[in-house]
């Protein structure tokens, strides 16, 4: 009983501090170097997608500030790879949603600079939307806009725009998926011992 209590108002502190503070910490590890220009760029692209779904998001540069493997449920981990496994060649990215900490995204930097050679900054910030955003899903199922599974050389053109965003009902799962993480960290912190 005294468990459920806990689990009660910790939930409840939790959702409003979710509400007033809902970072995601995007841990970046660029196995390729993509240009600090280009990056900055993608980066931005990524903020500003996930802001119009009601989610801030900071990044830390995980070459420059080695990274700890974080309990946080915030923590996102996406790693920037020129070299894939041969079954995800044909992706610009691909999440992992129910790895360990269900946190973990890797992107397919050759396949995106093939993709969008002149300004590969706009798919590469939208490709971090979109795994992150399958990362909150807690799913690998695609849907519309930024969640297609297919991207067409006209979406790519106005990614550059800002024209892609998520719909009302994909950014309130991206909110209810961020508050979900949180509930799921308080369960298991607050689950006896036996």
């Amino acid at each position: 009983m005294r468990y459920t209590n806990l689990f009660a108002g910790a939930l409840l502190m939790t959702t409003m501090t979710v509400a007033a503070d809902s970072d995601l910490i995007v841990h970046i590890h660029d196995k390729v170097g993509v240009a600090t220009l280009e990056m900055a760029s993608a980066k931005r692209l990524a903020v500003s997608q996930m802001a119009k779904a009601g989610i801030s998001v900071r990044f830390v540069d995980c070459k420059r500030n080695p990274c700890q493997d974080a309990q946080d449920p915030r923590v996102f981990v996406i790693s920037i790879l020129d070299r894939v496994p041969v079954q995800k060649q044909t992706a610009l990215g691909y999440a992992l949603p129910f790895s360990r900490r269900c946190n973990e995204a890797n992107l397919n930097y050759t396949l995106i600079i093939k993709t969008s050679p002149v300004q590969p900054e706009h798919l590469l910030g939208t490709v971090i939307v979109h795994e992150l955003a399958h990362l909150l899903f807690h799913s690998t199922a695609h849907g519309e806009g930024l969640m297609k599974e297919r991207w067409t050389a006209q979406d790519i053109r106005g990614m550059g725009e800002n024209r892609f965003a998520f719909s009302a009902e994909q950014s309130a799962e991206l909110r209810a998926g961020l508050q979900a993480r949180f509930a799921a960290t308080l369960v298991a912190v607050n689950t006896p011992q036996e």
